[in-house]
């Protein structure tokens, strides 16, 4: 059974909640010790711990012989005038977390960001995660020709393509027509509009699919991506990618700061609300916990 506490706090404000209890045992040597030096000592403590709220009253048992142990009671008090919010808060079953800093998305961004962070900060930090991604890989079979021939719009009839790359000539293609009329490139509203008007649709389409990056072909300025795309091909050096896929690289970011720095990774926790406090830290609720930052990381893919 929770005990509930409701107190009026020096400055007015009025503390509701749950008080810590927490009960000191005396060594043989301090047998004799004051109410003044219990509250030094207990200051002391405090000041090694870390808590919501650093402001608050001691209230200390009076006994009159501290032989062996002595009960004390925090309550928690802000020094300033509380909220209406916070003086009605309500107990729930949630896990009440202590991170100084929470992240709030676990995709590249917030991944790279913890990865940054983690040698300076370490168990401070926290990724809050809507998500837990779990892939299978599955094969199966596909419908293809049996031998590939390269024959799109503006393009000879070659058979010299193994099929495993034609991307490449339907990019030397487009880069051919650009060189032609660069200035011609700005009729067009994005990349994948000039590549069906100098390949067609169906090329456009398949090398939509092929290729790696669909943002590419998005709200793309075809004169930029254009340049861009001779200095791309012009690159001598082999170009290299992480094995299985970029997803890799989250999560090797997420493994170093969990594993070597203690980071704390918390799946499956959509926020569900984000307040400012008085003191300007932010108290962040999800699914199952409770926690309140000094710092919050928020990225717009993790749904608030």
């Amino acid at each position: 059974m929770i005990n509930l506490v409701s107190i009026q706090c020096a400055d007015g404000s009025l503390f509701s909640g749950v008080p810590l209890n927490l009960w000191f045992t005396l060594e043989p040597a301090q047998k004799q010790i004051t109410n003044s030096q219990w509250k030094k000592y207990v200051n002391k403590l405090l000041n090694n711990l870390q808590f919501g709220y650093r402001k608050f009253n001691l209230i200390m048992s009076s006994i009159t012989d501290p032989t062996i142990s002595k009960p004390v009671q925090l309550e928690f008090c802000s020094l300033e005038k509380l909220s209406p919010d916070a003086t009605n808060t309500l107990i729930t079953d949630k896990i009440r977390l202590n991170c100084p800093i929470a992240i709030l998305g676990a995709g590249i961004t917030g991944s790279h960001t913890a990865y940054r962070l983690s040698p300076s900060f370490k168990n401070n930090l926290c990724i809050f995660e809507r998500e837990n991604y779990q892939y299978d890989y599955q094969t199966t079979l596909i419908k293809t020709r049996g031998k590939f021939y390269t024959s799109y719009t503006n393009l000879d009839c070659t058979d010299d393509s193994s099929g495993t790359n034609p991307q490449d000539q339907l990019w030397v293609k487009s880069l051919e027509e650009y060189g032609k009329n660069s200035a011609s490139s700005y009729k067009y509203t994005d990349v994948n509009a000039f590549c069906r008007h100098v390949l067609g649709d169906e090329a456009a389409e398949y090398l939509t699919d092929l290729f790696r990056f669909r943002a590419d072909f998005l709200n793309t300025d075809v004169y930029s991506y254009m340049e861009f795309l001779q200095q791309y091909f012009n690159l001598i050096a082999p170009i290299y990618y992480a094995h299985q896929g970029l997803s890799q690289i989250v999560k090797r970011m997420l493994y170093n700061a969990t594993n070597f720095n203690q980071v704390r990774l918390y799946v499956n926790e959509p926020v569900v609300e984000i307040n400012e406090n008085i003191d300007k830290s932010f108290s962040v609720e999800t699914t199952n916990y409770s926690n309140t930052s000094t710092w919050l990381v928020k990225y717009s893919r993790h749904n608030c």
